[in-house]
């Protein structure tokens, strides 16, 4: 979390960003369509948690663009555009 606050200080964003720290697949389900422009969403590995938030996205896109940090190798739902990172991979 410090990297992300350092991130959104230097970019002078800090009015236009809010950071959730919360159990990803609840806060999704609280969600309505398109609330908010971007979210990123890095949960944790080999928990399902990735998978299960894109999920909810296809079915009721709760922003106009999802990234999600996940583990290579693990299958997404949809077909998602994706970059590798090593062993990440971003959804």
């Amino acid at each position: 979390l410090k990297v992300i606050a350092a991130n959104i200080a230097a970019l002078d964003a800090g009015d236009r960003v809010t950071v959730h720290r919360a159990d990803a697949r609840r806060f999704v389900q609280e969600l309505g369509e398109l609330v908010y422009d971007v979210t990123f969403c890095d949960p944790p590995y080999r928990t399902g948690d990735a998978q299960a938030v894109a999920a909810r996205w296809l079915a009721l896109p709760f922003s106009a663009l999802l990234a999600i940090e996940h583990e290579r190798g693990d299958a997404m739902p949809g077909e998602p555009d994706q970059r590798r990172y090593g062993g990440t991979v971003l959804s």
